[in-house]
């Protein structure tokens, strides 16, 4: 099993109520990707990380194998929810690992 780990920062100067909306916007259309990405096993979105966390955007998803990763990254989905989450991000990281 792989998992995928992301987590990201707003962009400067978004208000308290930007945040939300645009979390919650990208959030949905994260979270509808297992029905649509072959091989995407999981994934959910965090939106209140705790105090202690260097990023308060942390996305986790499970494959059955890299390949099924390598699907995710290019998938039309994948590539639509992408561009709405990168439209109010900035400082992406990512960890992949097999477990």
């Amino acid at each position: 099993m792989i998992k995928h780990i992301v987590a990201w920062d707003y962009q400067a100067g978004l208000s308290d109520a930007e945040k939300q909306q645009r979390g919650e916007q990208a959030k949905e259309a994260l979270e509808a990707l297992p029905a649509a990405v072959p091989g995407l096993l999981s994934l959910t979105v965090s939106l209140t990380p705790l105090a202690s966390s260097d990023r308060p955007i942390v996305l986790e998803a499970e494959f059955d194998s890299p390949e099924d990763l390598d699907v995710y990254a290019v998938h039309p989905a994948h590539v639509a929810a992408a561009d709405i989450i990168t439209a109010f991000t900035t400082g992406r990281v990512v960890l992949d690992y097999e477990v």
